[in-house]
């Protein structure tokens, strides 16, 4: 019993928000293309209070890794026990991380602005999803409102042969 425990990894909010799952965001990308993560949308967005957001939100690390690539609103991490994962923004940012950065779970990843993040085409949402899905057995995500650094997904890796 203690193995089944020892063996499920948890990914952290990355900002504040309502988490989905990937089937329920409404983006450009087709279904197929989404492969198994979640998403958080900003909070305030799309309501009257959304100008009480602040200026720049933080992203932050879903977990413990190593930055493996920064492309254009998309960052990829390896975690320790080799899975890789992407946070994408779609958009721009500021990035507080380089390749090659060994990052802890909860540190900052990247900067955007409120404006620019809520124009991104996914409705300010920000996703993060499992580049080789194939590798996880389980994943559990805890829906709705969130705190960033919060722990809302749960997910199992196969055992190694």
């Amino acid at each position: 019993m203690n193995d089944y425990f020892r063996s499920k990894r948890a990914l952290k909010c990355i900002m504040s928000g309502k988490v989905i799952s990937l089937a329920e965001l409404r983006s450009p990308l087709p279904l197929s293309n989404k492969g198994s993560g979640f998403a958080v949308l900003p909070l305030l967005a799309g309501t009257y209070f959304e100008r009480f957001m602040p200026a720049t939100v933080q992203i932050v690390s879903p977990t413990d890794g190593v930055v493996t690539a920064t492309e254009a609103g998309c960052i990829t991490l390896r975690t320790g026990d080799g899975v890789l994962i992407t946070v994408s923004i779609g958009t721009d940012t500021e990035l507080l991380c380089t390749t090659g950065t060994k990052i802890r779970g909860s540190e900052p990843i990247c900067a955007v602005p409120r404006q620019q993040l809520l124009q991104n085409g996914m409705y300010g949402a920000v996703s993060v999803m499992f580049c080789d899905s194939s590798v996880i057995t389980e994943l559990h995500v805890i829906s709705g409102i969130r705190k960033a650094g919060y722990r809302t997904a749960f997910y199992r890796i196969l055992p190694p042969k």
